[in-house]
């Protein structure tokens, strides 16, 4: 049985082989920058073992050492002195040679046989891995097992997969002729791959190192000639190491020597002598390697030996402090005062602070040496001696003090610690501004006036000086110095100069001349480098080689770290108490990292203390890797039952907890690690809360604007104080590592800080001038604030749609982010966040975007809701706020959907160890399908891919391919026809040689289509797709070549049938086509024409008074210039209707339809094949039915009306044409009774009216007019009512009536009925003014006035009415339709007669089409609706008219009372 124990071995077994599996068989030790090698080699392998110039050395994981020598290699095994195994193997070439992690010896042997070989040591037998047609100076495999050839003969650099049982090689780099252009190599010697596959060339002949990242042929060039590092002169470089930080290792065959990469550049660490045959000198060595311990082994040709150098484990001791600080390390802003003019005397320069932390300096008005131990406040020993003036102090381990006297006694002057006395040891002409004693003994000067540096050896008894930078002269080329002066020499004999003068630091590495510029001012570039210094006096180095200078004009203290330089002390200028802080001169360090600073003016020594908290951040800023991914589905951790509306605040501590607000109940929330609902809720009494910031110590800083301040709330006592009087609500709050309280005011565009210990509270304006604007020194309306390591101040300014960065102690802000930037240009909208991770790559809110973007080495990307606004999981509405958990994690504050999602951190996502590439062959041809990449009249051959991967991280796609390409990535489906929908990203020249290339993260819960297509029209050709990825992705090709199985020509004319297709005209020629498949599959339809074609497709049927009943698609021409297109899966044995008609009404002209699919295709006109039959074997005549129909305004009114539909369009369902009244519908006929009762009623109605308002008596006020005319409008309108009715019905009934007849109706009866009817609405309306007006008057109401308004009203409104229905009759128009519908009389005299009648099958055709005579031939959409509902319409009607008749009547009885009542 298995059991726990059994896994878990299987499980270990897993681990240790997939570990050995992505490990590679290199060395690559993680050795501190500092760290130094024996300069003199041990001599391992001389002639007598080695032969003749040993060309080939390789040490494995194992320290196993291999050298060839002539056709043999020998092999050491565990640190034996003498080769342990040597083994034949008879190759024709000495150079190549791989050792993989199961023992297998690659090895060239290509100068004659053009092989490669495999030797397998457990079998002592090879085998031919790789052909080539040269030799291959240098030989690697990589964790994927592919095999590199460097071929320097043929300037190139080959791989093939040792997995494939294909023999085929591809150039990675190189193209085969000699040359300097960045795709180009010429003698390529020794070569790197790591675990990016990213390679690394040696390229010897061109003095330089090529870096070739994965997929790419141009190189970039990381080292020599043409590289960013001037100072870095290679001369045939040969062989390459990487160490485990990526920092090169360089053997020069030429220059005879090894250089190491570190933070500040290239240094030489082997054979830095020259050539020669000495223990520290090498002669044309060709390769390198170092074992695990950081040994390094060199195969020194020239001297026919192998040499080794060990590393020095123990790191010299120096006299001096030299810390490691975090990168957030920060000093106390106020300084104490150690030592004052009292002590030190006027001008003091110098200062000393040894491992002990005894301070040393000087009092040079009574040339004594002062001494501090063990933090006392007073000198515990005071020391006289003979020198004036000294400029510079030095103590060494042994307690000797190394002290300036050249102004006067033109001498250096050492005190001996073991006997008390002074001695000289160094002859001078000038004073010493910097002394230093590095670690071999050796004593700097720094002299001011002569620009140089000199140095002499303490051990010898020679006191010549020897000029180590600098040329005598003051100058500012790279061997030039300008009045040197501190200086800072490190164990490996580097060089550090404060070039006062030419304000800058250089660096002079061991044995050069010519220095680099480490920060300041680039005479060469005429720029500034990393940070601006005004003559800095002094330079030291911390533990890690990151700078500390003083920038002696600028009064403050700067440091380097891994995000650059920053002010450490001295930074604010607005400051009252800066001035204090003028004409620094040195700085040292104690081993508890506070700084000691001579300050020369104010006549004192200062201590800045040391913040050690200042290592911890009160939030989080994570470390991601260069291509992190978070989970696009977000878990809601609090909803609007918790937040209330309108959240906008969020804060993580380093603890994870959690901090919001919940603004409608004045409430902060605090969630503790892990927990759901809120582990604590603090109840406020301030209105309106817009943000909060939390300290290390768990104080709150909440906002508090509308009542003018920012509070406190300090958690230690539960209550609140006051932290900051503002004038404005601060949208953000953050509180720096000096403790400055920034506050974000919107309203008033402007950040402000304040000094938290500081009692008066005086807040300082840092960005914006309080007025809206758009220059680099305004804001509009800002919102979210963060401020760096350097102080500097990012600002989301929200109204300008950017990202503004403000440099410490600046007030015009440099654009970020933005349509403006030129780092970063992009549109943002409305920005209401901004932070940093721990690289200082920044994360933003794009709030009216509804996403979150972050900035990266290659540029700004969206990393969550990047895919359309919402409440999804995926989407974001309106965020306002972001934070992080330790764990990258990140919180996004959801305003518009008042929640807080959290998107989870994939850091499998970073794992890079062993990527595959999917590779695929995608020929464009004329054969393959075409589309429109910009919906213009361009077309491009396209190839389409479905994409799948298996886990959610960065995956690189690239091109390679003779001809320009594009590429397209879409989610979930790509339609040609509409190029912008679901379009995720795009590329033209991302990838080299007019290649795309996507570096994008993918997620394994979409599906993602890969467009591959050219830059230019119709072009065709050979493109190579790769996908790389740590696991297979599936790719699934989705288009196929066109292959057209059908095609059908036909022509518009003026005789074809028309109909109306858009809803506006009814002139639209068409064709319908019936098509037919044999097999089920996708299909494609498209148009070729002179003309812009519109198609329709249906299926089973088509109705042109129908157009929406079985349709299934449509196309109007959009994005295939013009012509009708439709990709469609067609079912066999199935009806499909193409309707071809065209986008323009009134047009004509030829066209021809394609289909290409997968089986055959059959097109015909529909309707033709059984038109056919009938006529030649039924004998019977097909005639085409026309329908005319009567169209109102400026669309066809029969599918949009309703109720208002005219009696024709009521009445054509019902009427049977060619038949008496008696023998119509019910319906019919009723509607007919019901007409003539109407106008008889009418008709006595009106006549009695009339005759009752001609009388003058009656018409005394304007009603009585009104309704005189109302009478004579009745009349009139009933009349027409009655004609419009039996209009329609009689032309209905006799379909033979003239189409000038019909047209008249159309125009003329319809719009005068309405004429009539509208007449005598307002006229009622009017009666009903007048009624209510003489209400409101009483006896004041004028009847002589109402009379006159009568009369012209009732002329007047005719007209007005008139002009609003003119419409009617000028857009009104009488057209025909052509129906499909077969119309088919059968000839009697010969049917009897045709024997296939008798056939059941055919005896139902003919009934089903001999029916279709008889029955009504209206149909559409919304004579649906009319022939369920007619009744009622109707009846509407009706009730309509005896509404106005009861109106009437009553009217009429008002009046007689009226009358009646005047009489009495």
């Amino acid at each position: 049985m298995w059991n726990l124990n059994h896994f878990i071995i299987i499980f270990l077994l897993f681990l240790i082989f997939n570990n050995e599996a992505l490990a590679t068989s290199t060395n690559q030790p993680n050795l501190s920058t500092t760290a130094v090698w024996d300069r003199n080699g041990i001599t391992i392998a001389n002639r007598s073992i080695v032969g003749d110039y040993p060309r080939v050395i390789f040490v494995d994981i194992n320290n196993t050492i291999y050298v060839t020598n002539q056709g043999k290699i020998l092999i050491w095994h565990n640190d034996s002195i003498n080769p342990t195994k040597i083994m034949p193997v008879n190759f024709s070439s000495s150079m190549g040679l791989f050792v993989t992690l199961n023992g297998n010896i690659y090895v060239n042997d290509g100068l004659f046989s053009g092989q490669v070989k495999r030797w397998t040591l457990k079998t002592n037998t090879s085998d031919i891995v790789m052909n080539v047609y040269s030799s291959c100076y240098s030989l690697f495999v990589d964790i994927n097992d592919n095999l590199y050839c460097s071929i320097h003969m043929y300037n190139r650099v080959v791989k093939r997969d040792l997995t494939s049982s294909s023999m085929e090689t591809i150039t990675v780099a190189g193209t085969g002729r000699p040359g300097y252009e960045s795709n180009e190599l010429e003698n390529p010697r020794g070569i790197f791959v790591d675990t990016n596959f990213d390679l690394y060339v040696a390229d010897c002949f061109n003095n330089r190192v090529q870096l070739f990242q994965l997929g790419e042929t141009n190189a970039i060039t990381v080292a020599g000639q043409g590289s960013v590092d001037s100072a870095l002169v290679l001369y045939c470089p040969n062989d390459i190491i990487l160490d485990s930080d990526k920092y090169l290792w360089i053997l020069e065959q030429t220059n005879f020597r090894i250089v190491r990469e570190g933070p500040y550049g290239f240094r030489c660490i082997i054979g830095c002598y020259r050539q020669g045959s000495q223990s520290n000198r090498l002669d044309s060595s060709f390769t390198f390697g170092m074992n695990g311990f950081g040994n390094i082994f060199v195969a020194d040709v020239g001297n026919h030996r192998v040499q080794k150098f060990q590393l020095i484990k123990i790191t010299p001791a120096v006299p001096f402090n030299q810390p490691r600080f975090c990168q957030t390390a920060t000093w106390n802003r106020y300084a104490i005062t150690i030592a004052n003019q009292s002590i030190v005397g006027k001008d003091p320069t110098v200062m000393f602070v040894d491992t002990k932390n005894t301070i040393y300096g000087a009092n040079y008005e009574k040339s004594e040496i002062l001494i501090w131990h063990n933090d006392s406040l007073t000198p515990t020993k005071i020391i006289s001696g003979n020198f004036s003036h000294p400029s510079s102090l030095f103590v060494t381990l042994n307690g000797d003090i190394y002290i300036d006297d050249g102004d006067v006694g033109n001498q250096v002057k050492r005190l001996k610690s073991n006997t008390n006395t002074f001695d000289n040891v160094m002859n001078v002409y000038s004073s010493c501004y910097g002394l230093f004693v590095d670690i071999n003994d050796n004593l700097y000067c720094s002299m001011l006036y002569h620009h140089q540096v000199v140095k002499r050896d303490l051990n010898s008894p020679s006191m010549e000086m020897i000029t180590v930078a600098g040329t005598g002269t003051k100058g500012f080329n790279f061997s030039e110095l300008n009045g040197p002066l501190g200086i800072f020499v490190d164990i490996n004999l580097d060089i550090f100069v404060a070039d006062c003068s030419n304000h800058r630091i250089q660096l002079f590495q061991s044995g050069e001349k010519n220095a680099k510029i480490i920060v300041g001012f680039d005479f060469a570039l005429s720029l500034v480098k990393d940070i601006s210094l005004s003559y800095p006096s002094h330079v030291i180095l911390d533990s890690d080689k990151y700078l500390f200078i003083v920038d002696r004009a600028n009064s403050r203290i700067v440091g380097d770290g891994p995000h650059g330089f920053r002010c450490l002390v001295g930074c604010d200028k607005e400051s009252i108490q800066s001035n204090q802080l003028n004409l620094l001169t040195t700085v040292s360090f104690d081993t508890f990292g506070n700084m000691f600073v001579v300050n020369q003016v104010m006549n004192r020594f200062l201590k800045f203390q040391f913040f050690e908290n200042s290592c911890t951040s009160p939030f989080n800023q994570p470390k991601f890797c260069a291509k992190p991914v978070w989970d696009r589905i977000g878990k809601t951790f609090t909803t609007e039952i918790t937040l209330g509306i309108n959240p906008t605040a969020i804060f993580i501590n380093e603890k994870n907890s959690i901090y919001a607000i919940n603004r409608e109940k004045k409430q902060i929330l605090i969630w503790h690690k892990n927990s759901t609902d809120p582990s604590m809720i603090i109840s406020t009494d301030f209105y309106n809360i817009s943000s909060l910031f939390v300290s290390l110590n768990d104080d709150i800083y909440i906002d508090n604007g509308v009542n003018g301040r920012v509070k406190k709330w300090i958690s230690k006592r539960n209550t609140f104080v006051n932290a900051m009087n503002v004038f404005s609500p601060c949208v953000s709050l953050f509180v720096d590592r000096n403790d400055y309280l920034y506050c974000s005011m919107s309203n008033f565009h402007q950040i402000i800080k304040i000094y938290m210990h500081e009692r008066a509270m005086t807040w300082i304006a840092v960005a914006g001038t309080g007025e809206a604007g758009f220059t680099s020194l305004d804001l509009d309306h800002p919102y979210g604030i963060f401020v760096d390591l350097k102080f500097d101040l990012y600002v989301a300014d929200c109204g300008n749609n950017r990202i503004q960065r403000y440099l410490s102690g600046n007030i015009n802000g440099i654009t970020e982010v933005g349509s403006t930037s030129a780092r970063h240009t992009l549109a943002l909208s409305c920005p209401t966040e901004v932070t940093l991770d721990y690289q200082g790559f920044l994360f933003i809110v794009n709030s009216n975007n509804h996403r979150i973007l972050r900035s990266g080495s290659n540029g700004i990307h969206c990393i969550i809701g990047c895919h359309h606004s919402g409440s999804t999981s995926t989407q974001l509405l309106f965020p306002f706020n972001i934070a992080f958990d330790s764990f990258g994690n990140l919180f996004a504050v959801d305003s518009g959907t008042n929640r807080i999602l959290k998107f989870q951190y994939l850091k499998n996502s970073c794992d890079m160890s062993s990527m595959i590439k999917w590779t695929n062959l995608s020929t464009l041809t004329k054969n393959s399908p075409m589309y429109s990449q910009d919906c213009d009249w361009q077309s491009f051959y396209y190839d389409a891919f479905q994409v799948k991967v298996p886990e959610n991280r960065y995956y690189t796609i690239r091109s390679n391919a003779k001809i320009d390409t594009y590429g397209y990535l879409y989610e979930n489906e790509f339609d040609p026809l509409n190029p912008t929908e679901n379009l995720l990203l795009k590329d033209d020249d991302g990838g080299y040689n007019g290649q795309f290339k996507f570096e994008i993260p993918l997620y394994n819960d979409m599906i993602y289509i890969l467009l591959v297509t050219t830059f230019t029209p119709i072009t065709v050709g050979d493109i190579e797709i790769n996908i790389f990825g740590l696991k297979n992705v599936t790719i699934k090709r989705l288009t196929t070549s066109v292959i057209i199985q059908s095609t059908y020509s036909s022509e518009l004319t003026t005789n074809s049938a028309k109909y109306c297709r858009d809803y506006k005209k009814p002139n639209y020629y068409y064709e319908t086509l019936e098509i037919n498949v044999k097999k089920t599959g996708s299909y494609v339809l498209w148009s070729k024409s002179e003309i812009d074609t519109y198609g329709y497709l249906y299926k089973d049927d088509f109705d042109p008074l129908q157009p929406f009943g079985n349709l299934i698609t449509q196309h109007n021409g959009k994005c295939n210039q013009g012509q009708l297109k439709f990709f469609i899966d067609i079912e066999a044995n199935t009806k499909y209707i193409l309707v071809v008609t065209t986008y323009y009404s009134n047009t004509t002209g030829n066209f021809t339809i394609f289909i290409s699919g997968e089986n055959n295709v059959t097109v015909q006109y529909f309707g033709m094949y059984l038109i056919q039959y009938l006529r030649t074997y039924m004998k019977i005549n097909i005639l085409d039915s026309k329908q005319r129909s009567c169209s109102i305004g400026d669309r066809c009114h029969f599918y949009t009306t309703t109720i208002g539909l005219p009696l024709d369009d009521i009445l054509r369902g019902e009427i049977q044409p060619n038949a008496t009244l008696s023998t119509q519908l019910v319906s019919i006929q009723i509607s007919a009774g019901l007409t003539i009762l109407m106008f008889i009623g009418g008709l006595v109605n009106s006549i009695f009216s009339y005759l009752t308002f001609k009388n003058r008596e009656v018409r005394q006020v304007g009603c009585g007019l009104y309704l005189y005319a109302s009478s004579i409008t009745s009349l009139l309108t009933i009349s027409m009512f009655l004609v419009n009715f039996w209009f329609a019905v009689l032309t209905q009934i006799n379909v033979s009536t003239s189409f000038s007849i019909l047209h008249g109706g159309c125009i003329i009866i319809e719009p005068i009925l309405k004429l009539f009817l509208n007449c005598d609405t307002w006229l009622n309306a009017c009666i009903a003014i007048e009624r209510a007006i003489q209400v409101l008057k009483g006896i004041h109401f004028n009847r002589n006035k109402s009379k006159r308004v009568a009369r012209w009203i009732i002329f007047i409104l005719p007209f007005c009415i008139m002009v609003s229905l003119i419409h009617e009759p000028l857009h009104r128009n009488m057209f025909e339709y052509k129906t499909e519908t077969i119309k088919a009389y059968v000839n009697k005299t010969e049917s009897d007669s045709i024997d296939v009648i008798k056939s059941e099958k055919n005896k139902r055709l003919i009934e089903t089409i001999y029916q279709s005579t008889t029955d009504r031939h209206v149909y559409g959409v919304s004579f649906v609706i009319l022939l369920l509902f007619n009744n009622t319409i109707l009846l509407f009607y009706f009730f309509i008219l005896l509404f106005h008749l009861l109106l009437i009547y009553f009217r009429l009885y008002l009046l007689f009372l009226e009358v009646h009542d005047k009489n009495q």
